[in-house]
């Protein structure tokens, strides 16, 4: 088997899970926020925005588009501030 054939195989099993949790509703720059966020978080459900933002998978993401699929994320209730909107702390609520 052709190493294209088992990734492709993997990204269709990734698409079928995104939609079983409802996460094809996110922008592919929303779902890898979420995906930094998730991986930050470990086994917890809290994570710090700035360990978020250095994550791998959205390195290539600019400031401004990071923080405006936190703010995308918040109202699409996936992720929520702790204390303050200035606290920089969030939790995973899915």
């Amino acid at each position: 088997m052709f190493r294209s054939t088992k990734i492709a195989s993997l990204r269709n099993l990734l698409f079928e899970m995104e939609q079983e949790l409802g996460l094809v509703e996110l922008s592919d720059v929303q779902r890898d926020v979420y995906y930094a966020a998730r991986m930050t978080a470990g086994t917890g459900d809290t994570v710090q925005g700035e360990d978020v933002r250095h994550h791998p998978l959205i390195a290539r993401i600019s400031r401004p588009t990071f923080y405006r699929a936190v703010k995308d994320l918040i109202e699409a209730g996936y992720i929520s501030h702790i204390d303050s909107v200035r606290s920089g702390r969030y939790r995973l609520l899915r």
